[in-house]
């Protein structure tokens, strides 16, 4: 596997991450919208991907599609919830366009969600938001976090390989892709480069990884790091405060706290269907 042409790939992310307009340091705050409430439809957004067995790509494309159509839109709280399954249902429409999926239905998932609006209101603010997020009826998949923590794996991954380290870096794992869903859903990390939020959580797994003894493997991972962090211009300082925050959020969701609104939806379930 060659690591040049797993470069452009991320060349051509780190351009677009500057159109990206609902995420990073120039992020405008949401109006009307708390981060509470925003996050509480985040976690909404993972209950729901789960239900349906969707890929996390479909998450992270709902996410992006709220938080870029409320920094371009003011919104009421009592909106929140149709505009969360419109986003999704989007989403769904936009992954399967590019890679195809199965797309719910509009009533079962407003059944599911409790999102309390119609499926004919759900459609409408579907069709609201695929007009503020582009000028195509199907908006391309955004570029989010997860594009960006691919890449950078698939690079890492790449140069193991060239160095003959071992073990070889395998695929990408499951467990990142649920941590970074959960840096998704908290707020706090709006403001912060897609790129820069998934080179922090990249480091703290190649640090699990390498373990608290210095051999070759961890020099060369974290080598991997300090390549990375040069190539997409992240400042020490930035780098090491967002590094801080990933760790903040992902204690506080394995600690005894628990982060709030994991528990938003509440299915009641027949005897006959259990």
């Amino acid at each position: 596997m060659e690591v040049h042409p797993l470069l452009g790939r991320l060349d051509k992310l780190l351009i677009e991450e500057g159109d990206v307009a609902g995420r990073g340091p120039d992020a405008p705050p949401h109006q009307g919208i708390s981060p509470g409430m925003r996050d509480g439809s985040a976690h909404v957004l993972r209950c729901l991907k789960v239900w349906f067995d969707l890929p996390t790509d479909v998450f992270h494309c709902a996410t992006a599609n709220i938080d870029t159509f409320l920094a371009k839109m003011k919104a009421q709280p009592k909106h929140l919830s149709c505009i969360a399954v419109a986003a999704f249902h989007l989403a769904c429409t936009q992954y399967k366009s590019e890679y195809g999926c199965s797309v719910p239905d509009p009533q079962t998932l407003v059944t599911i969600s409790q999102s309390r609006c119609s499926a004919s209101d759900l459609t409408r603010m579907e069709g609201i938001l695929a007009s503020k997020l582009s000028d195509q009826c199907i908006p391309s998949l955004p570029v989010t976090c997860l594009s960006f923590i691919r890449a950078m794996w698939e690079i890492s991954r790449a140069a193991s390989e060239r160095l003959e380290i071992s073990p070889v870096l395998g695929s990408i794992p499951q467990q990142l892709l649920h941590q970074l869903e959960i840096l998704v859903c908290d707020s706090s990390t709006i403001r912060v480069r897609p790129s820069e939020l998934a080179l922090a959580l990249l480091s703290i797994e190649f640090q699990r990884m390498a373990g608290s003894e210095k051999s070759a493997v961890s020099a060369a991972l974290m080598g991997f790091i300090t390549e990375l962090q040069k190539y997409c211009s992240i400042t020490s300082k930035d780098f090491i405060r967002t590094h801080s925050l990933v760790l903040g959020i992902l204690e506080k969701y394995n600690g005894a706290g628990q982060v709030p609104h994991r528990q938003r939806l509440v299915w009641k379930l027949s005897n006959r269907t259990l």
